[in-house]
């Protein structure tokens, strides 16, 4: 039976990147060992067996909580939620590419569904079928986990989080690094949407022509 760890399913507007404003299933799997300080979904890293639940809607929700679900009842389950205009579903965690991801994708595509993947890069899964990858790279986290190249060599677009001028360095240095080809969306992002943030992410982007991710979810109050 292929199975894998989730934390939460809801219908919701993506917010971030090229998608955003899209209806979308976000789909949050359980478990991560990269430790981004600034984490907003901390509560999905540890897969503590007291925490694991026996069904989906038991484990629902930003908790600790979680299932280790069969893909063909969660595919199913995601349609019994699903609005009816929505086609696509966000993958997140925690991160999502350290679980078999191939089941899981074969499951909703053969209901019709496009799946997003949202991924620090840092999993051993490859991402050759899903249908867009979104990039957000963790670079030098307490994790000590290493970026992927198969994950850089998939993107169909990169996000990365600025809270200080530093970080804008280290973008660019990315970009240099792993040589970016110039057709992959390169998104700034604020960190916690401050103020200083932001005002780095558009001074940033009218420098070298990257765009401005605003959490637009957020900004609507939505999860």
């Amino acid at each position: 039976m292929d199975t894998v760890d989730v934390s939460d399913v809801y219908a919701t507007i993506q917010g971030e990147g090229g998608h955003a404003g899209k209806p979308i299933l976000l789909l949050r799997l359980h478990g991560c060992d990269v430790g981004c300080p600034w984490c907003d979904t901390a509560y999905t890293w540890v897969r503590d067996t007291e925490n694991e639940q026996d069904s989906i809607p038991d484990a629902l929700g930003a908790n600790e909580k979680w299932v280790a679900a069969d893909v063909e009842t969660l595919a199913t389950f995601i349609m019994s939620i699903k609005p009816q205009g929505v086609e696509w579903v966000l993958l997140t965690g925690g991160e999502p590419a350290q679980q078999p991801l191939e089941p899981l994708l074969a499951a909703l595509h053969m209901r019709g569904l496009k799946v997003q993947l949202e991924t620090s890069g840092t999993g051993k899964e490859k991402l050759g079928h899903v249908d867009w990858v979104t990039l957000s790279p963790k670079v030098g986290m307490p994790g000590g986990v290493s970026m992927k190249f198969h994950a850089i060599n998939s993107a169909n677009e990169i996000k990365w989080v600025v809270g200080k001028d530093d970080d804008v360095a280290k973008f660019k240095d990315f970009l240099e690094q792993w040589h970016i080809p110039w057709d992959v969306a390169k998104w700034v992002q604020p960190l916690s949407q401050s103020e200083k943030a932001t005002e780095l992410c558009i001074r940033a982007a009218a420098e070298y022509g990257w765009s401005v991710s605003l959490q637009a979810h957020k900004l609507l109050g939505l999860k």
